[in-house]
């Protein structure tokens, strides 16, 4: 598989997960103890409603909830951010989150290979601080990698319209049709494509973003699953993962958009 680049792609977040249990329950004090171990890195602390676990279930095309009974309150996602907010670590009772988020339109991407190599570091510290406090017992659930992408007038929705980015979802004119292009949509697509068990979800809808007076396309791109003896396939199944998202968006795109607003720098996939 040749994975394109692009100097110029619209991502605006990258998100790292990790679905999780412990042998014992993560209480809010780990959680304060956790923060300060890495306080000086991420000094700006903030809570937010747990994020349900979405598990890819063998032979559905949706994802499912895993519900579990559990007779303890649930914590509350963590949210530590770095001095500038671009960087992102995120803590419940089952989850641990790492973000890349873009500063401001003009600022560069630094690379998959830079954010991973962060996002490896921060788990490691997480999971040595539940070995410290007698939690090490993890077992992994599974992984997740996100792609967030924004897709405005000046990277390419003027040029393509709101139908035109995605090659999969292109309105047809040919007709005399009554019905005008939708102001709003919301398309969802699942492959069983990935090599490890899982999926890769693409999904598109229009948003409102203050800083941009028209309505923007998001372009969420995601893959979920986990590998035969995880703790020892965690990068290889993160790195096969970025692989698929990334030639999942080339293959879903418009090329027009890839060659002339996003600078794709590899030649198409064979």
């Amino acid at each position: 598989m040749i994975t394109p680049k692009f100097e110029k792609p619209p991502v605006v977040e990258l998100v790292f997960g990790v679905l999780f249990s412990l042998s014992k329950p993560l209480k809010t004090a780990d959680v304060g103890l956790y923060w300060e171990k890495i306080r000086e890195a991420f000094p700006d602390a903030q809570d937010a409603q747990p994020v349900p676990p979405q598990v890819e279930m063998p032979f559905s095309p949706n994802t499912a909830v895993n519900l579990q009974i559990n007779m303890q309150v649930p914590l509350r996602r963590s949210m530590f951010f770095n001095e500038h907010r671009t960087r992102l670590v995120q803590v419940q009772e089952d989850r641990f989150l790492f973000n890349w988020k873009r500063p401001s339109p003009d600022a560069p991407y630094p690379s998959y290979d830079v954010v991973s190599k962060e996002f490896f570091s921060e788990f490691g510290t997480f999971r040595a601080f539940l070995d410290d406090r007698g939690l090490s017992s993890m077992t992994i659930r599974q992984f997740e990698l996100s792609y967030i992408n924004l897709i405005t007038e000046e990277m390419g929705l003027g040029l393509a319209g709101k139908t035109g980015v995605l090659i999969d979802h292109i309105r047809d004119s040919s007709s005399n049709r009554i019905l005008p292009e939708p102001s709003f949509f919301n398309w969802t697509s699942s492959y069983d494509v990935l090599d490890y068990d899982g999926r890769l979800h693409v999904s598109a809808y229009m948003v409102f973003v203050p800083e941009h007076a028209k309505p923007v396309l998001r372009l969420d791109i995601t893959a979920r699953g986990i590998r035969p003896d995880p703790d020892d396939n965690i990068k290889a199944w993160f790195d096969s993962a970025h692989e698929w998202i990334t030639c999942g968006f080339a293959d879903s795109t418009a090329q027009l958009l890839q060659e002339m607003i996003w600078k794709r720098q590899h030649s198409p996939i064979p």
